[in-house]
């Protein structure tokens, strides 16, 4: 129990420190660009935070006895991905209280402090579900690390109406209210995805890349004996 506050803490701090830093070093006249940078720089705290907390076990070579020592992974699952959250849910209080205390401009009614929660919200768990998708797909902290920085940068140069869109609402704060419902379900989607392959083992997929790549390699040896008495 302490081991799991002392890294709540640990990344509680290094989220808030990650916020202050953004917070400083963009600039900001509205209440609208603070939201913005917010729902877009983020996420970059997910993405680390989703690859620290899912691939622990990966880093010491521990997974297969973690796996088979687990009697109960759905709810080993449901307690990870929920610590992930609530971490970010607490960052996002902290940048918000950071803000208000050094700078607030703009928040003059509560709607838009729910605007903000709800969109940065969306954003960062958006980028948990790709990431933890990833994990379960590569199991290898820096090939995650850069495929899903390889989705952030790809969204944030290309800024368009789209469900897959974790910035929607830097894009047309209008309709962002119109892709909220399916976004949600892609977060659903992407975590249950996840929580399947991991469910089959640590070396599920693994296996089945070496059962293709035999079976392509069996079928290649076939030919080239079909070949060969087809010359002779």
């Amino acid at each position: 129990m302490r081991v799991y506050l002392k890294n709540y803490v640990k990344y509680i701090i290094m989220g808030t420190c990650f916020a202050a830093i953004i917070l400083v070093s963009m600039y900001k006249t509205t209440v609208l660009d603070y939201i913005n940078e917010s729902v877009m720089y983020l996420p970059i705290f997910s993405i680390i935070l989703t690859v620290l907390v899912l691939l622990e076990t990966y880093e010491y070579k521990m997974e297969e006895i973690y796996y088979i020592a687990d009697k109960s992974r759905v709810k080993t699952f449901i307690k990870r991905i929920m610590r992930i959250m609530l971490i970010e849910i607490i960052v996002i209080m902290m940048n918000l209280v950071l803000y208000l205390l050094f700078f607030d401009i703009g928040f003059e009614h509560d709607s838009s402090k729910w605007l903000y929660f709800e969109a940065t919200i969306l954003s960062m768990f958006m980028f948990v579900a790709v990431t933890s998708f990833l994990c379960a797909l590569f199991k290898n902290k820096a090939m995650v690390l850069c495929t899903a920085s390889l989705y952030w940068i790809y969204w944030i140069c290309n800024l368009k109406e789209s469900f897959f869109n974790p910035f929607i609402f830097v894009e047309n704060p209008v309709v962002f209210e119109d892709y909220r419902g399916s976004q949600i379900i892609f977060i659903i989607f992407f975590v249950l995805i996840f929580f399947v392959i991991e469910s089959k083992g640590p070396f599920w997929i693994k296996d089945k890349v070496r059962l293709i790549i035999g079976k392509k390699g069996k079928n290649t040896r076939d030919d080239v004996k079909i070949t060969w008495k087809e010359i002779r």
